[in-house]
Protein backbone atom coordinates (compact mmCIF):
# COMPACT_ATOMS: atom_id res chain seq x y z
CA UNK A 1 0.00 0.00 0.00
CA UNK A 2 2.99 2.57 0.51
CA UNK A 3 6.19 3.44 -1.11
CA UNK A 4 9.66 3.73 0.40
CA UNK A 5 10.71 6.98 0.57
CA UNK A 6 13.65 8.49 -0.53
CA UNK A 7 16.56 8.70 2.26
CA UNK A 8 16.26 12.61 2.11
CA UNK A 9 12.81 12.84 3.15
CA UNK A 10 10.96 14.55 6.28
CA UNK A 11 8.43 13.69 8.05
CA UNK A 12 5.90 15.76 5.98
CA UNK A 13 6.42 13.46 2.93
CA UNK A 14 5.43 10.14 4.87
CA UNK A 15 2.49 12.09 6.27
CA UNK A 16 1.44 13.18 2.52
CA UNK A 17 1.28 9.43 1.49
CA UNK A 18 -0.96 8.91 4.26
CA UNK A 19 -3.18 11.64 4.08
CA UNK A 20 -3.72 11.22 0.52
CA UNK A 21 -5.05 7.67 0.51
CA UNK A 22 -7.48 8.78 3.69
CA UNK A 23 -8.81 11.65 1.34
CA UNK A 24 -9.48 9.66 -1.62
CA UNK A 25 -11.14 6.94 0.68
CA UNK A 26 -8.60 4.66 0.02
CA UNK A 27 -8.63 3.64 4.09
CA UNK A 28 -11.45 3.89 5.38
CA UNK A 29 -12.80 5.37 9.17
CA UNK A 30 -11.84 2.81 11.77
CA UNK A 31 -9.39 1.04 9.64
CA UNK A 32 -6.49 0.54 11.77
CA UNK A 33 -2.72 0.86 10.22
CA UNK A 34 -0.26 -1.39 10.51
CA UNK A 35 2.17 -1.48 13.75
CA UNK A 36 4.73 1.14 13.81
CA UNK A 37 7.57 -1.05 13.00
CA UNK A 38 5.99 -2.73 10.38
CA UNK A 39 4.60 0.83 8.99
CA UNK A 40 8.06 2.42 9.38
CA UNK A 41 9.63 -0.59 7.42
CA UNK A 42 7.23 -0.23 4.38
CA UNK A 43 8.06 3.46 3.92
CA UNK A 44 11.64 2.57 4.20
CA UNK A 45 12.11 5.44 7.27
CA UNK A 46 12.74 4.88 11.17
CA UNK A 47 10.23 5.09 13.52
CA UNK A 48 11.52 8.38 15.13
CA UNK A 49 10.61 9.87 11.30
CA UNK A 50 7.47 7.93 11.23
CA UNK A 51 5.92 9.03 14.98
CA UNK A 52 6.45 12.97 13.82
CA UNK A 53 4.66 11.98 10.56
CA UNK A 54 1.74 10.05 13.09
CA UNK A 55 1.70 13.71 15.56
CA UNK A 56 1.08 15.44 11.89
CA UNK A 57 -1.73 13.46 10.60
CA UNK A 58 -3.29 13.61 14.51
CA UNK A 59 -3.16 16.93 14.65
CA UNK A 60 -4.82 17.02 10.88
CA UNK A 61 -7.84 15.17 12.88
CA UNK A 62 -6.77 11.93 10.20
CA UNK A 63 -5.42 9.66 12.69
CA UNK A 64 -6.17 8.63 16.63
CA UNK A 65 -2.97 6.90 18.34
CA UNK A 66 -4.38 4.07 20.69
CA UNK A 67 -2.65 3.04 24.19
CA UNK A 68 -1.92 -0.23 22.76
CA UNK A 69 -4.14 -0.38 19.99
CA UNK A 70 -2.05 1.26 17.49
CA UNK A 71 -3.17 3.66 15.23
CA UNK A 72 -6.65 4.29 13.81
CA UNK A 73 -8.26 6.50 11.22
CA UNK A 74 -10.74 8.95 11.54
CA UNK A 75 -13.23 10.28 8.96
CA UNK A 76 -11.53 13.05 8.00
CA UNK A 77 -15.75 14.67 6.89
CA UNK A 78 -16.08 14.74 11.16
CA UNK A 79 -12.68 15.11 12.90
CA UNK A 80 -10.92 17.80 10.23
CA UNK A 81 -11.09 21.28 9.82
CA UNK A 82 -10.15 24.20 7.90
CA UNK A 83 -6.62 23.61 7.83
CA UNK A 84 -6.94 20.31 5.38
CA UNK A 85 -8.53 22.57 2.34
CA UNK A 86 -5.38 22.89 1.03
CA UNK A 87 -4.79 19.50 1.32
CA UNK A 88 -7.63 18.21 0.23
CA UNK A 89 -7.63 20.23 -3.01
CA UNK A 90 -4.07 18.87 -4.12
CA UNK A 91 -4.70 15.42 -2.82
CA UNK A 92 -8.26 14.58 -4.22
CA UNK A 93 -7.95 12.55 -7.05
CA UNK A 94 -11.79 12.84 -8.25
CA UNK A 95 -12.45 15.55 -10.93
CA UNK A 96 -15.81 15.63 -9.96
CA UNK A 97 -15.11 15.52 -6.08
CA UNK A 98 -12.36 18.12 -7.06
CA UNK A 99 -15.21 19.88 -8.71
CA UNK A 100 -18.00 20.37 -6.35
CA UNK A 101 -15.51 20.46 -3.50
CA UNK A 102 -14.13 24.11 -5.16
CA UNK A 103 -17.53 25.37 -5.71
CA UNK A 104 -17.89 25.16 -2.31
CA UNK A 105 -14.54 26.83 -1.75
CA UNK A 106 -15.62 29.40 -4.03
CA UNK A 107 -18.72 30.17 -2.12
CA UNK A 108 -17.22 30.17 1.04
CA UNK A 109 -14.63 32.59 0.01
CA UNK A 110 -16.89 35.16 -1.13
CA UNK A 111 -18.83 34.65 2.01
CA UNK A 112 -16.28 35.53 4.03
CA UNK A 113 -14.53 38.05 2.23
CA UNK A 114 -17.67 40.16 2.86
CA UNK A 115 -17.09 39.90 6.01
CA UNK A 116 -13.51 40.76 6.32
CA UNK A 117 -14.42 43.63 3.61
CA UNK A 118 -16.57 45.08 6.46
CA UNK A 119 -13.80 44.81 9.27
CA UNK A 120 -11.46 45.89 7.48
CA UNK A 121 -13.35 49.22 6.64
CA UNK A 122 -13.91 49.70 10.38
CA UNK A 123 -10.91 48.99 12.15
CA UNK A 124 -7.90 49.22 9.75
CA UNK A 125 -4.93 51.54 10.82
CA UNK A 126 -2.88 53.67 8.69
CA UNK A 127 -0.38 51.13 8.34
CA UNK A 128 -3.02 48.97 6.59
CA UNK A 129 -4.21 51.53 4.49
CA UNK A 130 -0.64 51.97 2.76
CA UNK A 131 -0.23 48.19 2.48
CA UNK A 132 -3.25 47.80 0.94
CA UNK A 133 -2.79 50.82 -1.22
CA UNK A 134 0.80 49.67 -2.22
CA UNK A 135 -0.79 46.12 -2.73
CA UNK A 136 -2.90 47.12 -4.93
CA UNK A 137 -0.15 49.21 -6.90
CA UNK A 138 1.46 46.24 -7.70
CA UNK A 139 -1.63 43.76 -8.64
CA UNK A 140 -2.64 47.22 -11.18
CA UNK A 141 1.69 46.75 -12.85
CA UNK A 142 1.04 42.91 -12.89
CA UNK A 143 -2.02 43.14 -14.81
CA UNK A 144 -0.59 46.25 -17.50
CA UNK A 145 2.35 43.48 -17.88
CA UNK A 146 0.32 40.41 -17.56
CA UNK A 147 2.73 38.86 -15.32
CA UNK A 148 2.31 37.62 -11.85
CA UNK A 149 -1.58 38.17 -11.96
CA UNK A 150 -2.59 35.25 -9.45
CA UNK A 151 0.22 36.33 -7.27
CA UNK A 152 -0.44 40.30 -6.38
CA UNK A 153 -4.55 39.04 -6.16
CA UNK A 154 -3.61 36.71 -3.61
CA UNK A 155 -1.34 39.14 -1.91
CA UNK A 156 -3.81 41.78 -2.09
CA UNK A 157 -6.49 39.85 -0.48
CA UNK A 158 -4.05 38.79 2.73
CA UNK A 159 -3.54 42.57 3.08
CA UNK A 160 -7.50 42.76 3.26
CA UNK A 161 -7.23 40.14 5.80
CA UNK A 162 -4.27 41.86 7.86
CA UNK A 163 -6.56 45.01 7.58
CA UNK A 164 -9.62 43.23 9.64
CA UNK A 165 -7.23 43.71 12.63
CA UNK A 166 -8.77 40.43 13.94
CA UNK A 167 -5.97 37.24 14.08
CA UNK A 168 -8.88 34.67 13.49
CA UNK A 169 -9.38 36.84 10.31
CA UNK A 170 -6.39 36.84 8.97
CA UNK A 171 -5.76 33.24 9.45
CA UNK A 172 -8.96 31.83 7.93
CA UNK A 173 -8.04 33.99 4.71
CA UNK A 174 -4.23 32.76 4.62
CA UNK A 175 -5.88 29.58 5.01
CA UNK A 176 -8.19 30.21 1.81
CA UNK A 177 -5.44 32.05 -0.02
CA UNK A 178 -2.90 29.16 0.39
CA UNK A 179 -5.54 27.12 -1.51
CA UNK A 180 -6.25 28.79 -3.77
CA UNK A 181 -2.82 29.51 -4.90
CA UNK A 182 -2.32 25.59 -5.41
CA UNK A 183 -5.76 25.84 -7.40
CA UNK A 184 -4.21 28.47 -9.76
CA UNK A 185 -1.27 27.06 -10.35
CA UNK A 186 -3.45 25.51 -13.00
CA UNK A 187 -3.99 28.40 -15.85
CA UNK A 188 -6.82 26.72 -16.46
CA UNK A 189 -8.30 27.93 -13.43
CA UNK A 190 -7.01 31.45 -13.22
CA UNK A 191 -8.60 34.03 -15.19
CA UNK A 192 -9.67 38.07 -14.52
CA UNK A 193 -13.05 39.10 -15.19
CA UNK A 194 -14.29 42.29 -17.18
CA UNK A 195 -13.65 44.68 -15.15
CA UNK A 196 -11.44 43.06 -12.30
CA UNK A 197 -9.20 45.88 -11.78
CA UNK A 198 -12.66 48.58 -11.35
CA UNK A 199 -14.05 45.76 -8.87
CA UNK A 200 -11.07 45.91 -6.88
CA UNK A 201 -10.67 49.90 -6.78
CA UNK A 202 -14.16 49.81 -5.43
CA UNK A 203 -12.91 47.20 -3.24
CA UNK A 204 -10.53 49.75 -1.86
CA UNK A 205 -12.01 53.04 -1.88
CA UNK A 206 -14.68 51.69 0.17
CA UNK A 207 -12.41 50.44 2.89
CA UNK A 208 -10.06 53.62 2.63
CA UNK A 209 -13.41 55.50 2.95
CA UNK A 210 -14.38 53.51 6.47
CA UNK A 211 -17.80 52.87 4.68
CA UNK A 212 -18.17 49.03 5.95
CA UNK A 213 -21.47 48.33 3.95
CA UNK A 214 -20.07 49.47 0.60
CA UNK A 215 -16.92 47.87 1.10
CA UNK A 216 -19.09 44.55 1.59
CA UNK A 217 -20.93 44.75 -1.16
CA UNK A 218 -17.69 45.92 -3.76
CA UNK A 219 -15.88 42.64 -2.51
CA UNK A 220 -19.29 40.30 -3.20
CA UNK A 221 -19.73 42.14 -6.57
CA UNK A 222 -16.36 41.48 -7.21
CA UNK A 223 -16.32 37.57 -5.99
CA UNK A 224 -19.45 36.99 -7.58
CA UNK A 225 -18.14 37.71 -11.26
CA UNK A 226 -14.96 36.07 -10.22
CA UNK A 227 -16.56 32.83 -9.31
CA UNK A 228 -19.01 32.73 -12.02
CA UNK A 229 -16.12 32.66 -14.54
CA UNK A 230 -14.36 30.29 -12.36
CA UNK A 231 -16.94 27.68 -11.65
CA UNK A 232 -17.64 27.74 -15.56
CA UNK A 233 -14.03 26.15 -16.48
CA UNK A 234 -14.29 23.79 -13.37
CA UNK A 235 -17.08 22.98 -15.52
CA UNK A 236 -15.59 22.93 -18.60
CA UNK A 237 -13.30 19.94 -17.06
CA UNK A 238 -15.59 17.30 -18.29
CA UNK A 239 -14.94 13.49 -17.08
CA UNK A 240 -11.19 13.85 -17.99
CA UNK A 241 -10.98 16.91 -16.16
CA UNK A 242 -9.27 18.08 -12.78
CA UNK A 243 -5.79 19.16 -11.70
Amino acid sequence: MFEAVSRDSIADQVARQVRRLILNDRIAPGARLPAERDLAQQFGTNRNTLREAVRLLEEEGLVRVRQGGGMEVLDYRRAGGIHLLSHYLADVEDPARRAAFVIEAVALRREAMALVARLAATDHSDRDAADLQAAFAALSEAVASGRGVAAADIAFHRCLGLAAGRLVITWLVNTLADAFERLVRDGRLWGVEEGYLDNLRAVLDAVLARDPDRAAEAVTRHFEAADEALVQRIQSWGPQGGT
